[in-house]
């Protein structure tokens, strides 16, 4: 094995969801349940979660053009998602309002 290479100890989460009848099979390095290990239901939020996250973004890029940040400080990029937020609620309470 050379130096960059690891051997790394990985387990496969599969789970359902039950709504869209979806099973997933998940690869982690993430501990087993024991010692401040994770388990298989922690795993599966994680990327319930994860998931969410990942549709907001998609939103954001597509409807609100949030495509590029005019910044790469953390301060600056929270600024900017959150004006794209209030921009667009905003103009849904003014469509609301017609």
């Amino acid at each position: 094995m050379g130096k960059d290479e690891r051997e790394v100890e990985t387990r496969v989460v599969a789970f359902c969801d039950v709504e869209d009848r979806t099973e997933f099979r998940l690869a982690t390095n993430l501990l087993f349940d024991g010692e401040e290990g994770v388990s298989n239901e922690e795993i599966a939020e994680i990327y319930v979660q994860r998931w969410q996250i990942e549709l907001l973004w998609k939103f954001l890029k597509m409807h609100l053009k949030l495509d590029r940040l005019m910044t790469k400080n953390e301060n600056g990029i929270r600024i900017q998602i959150y004006s794209c937020l209030i921009a667009y609620l905003i103009l849904q309470l003014i469509e609301i309002s017609k």
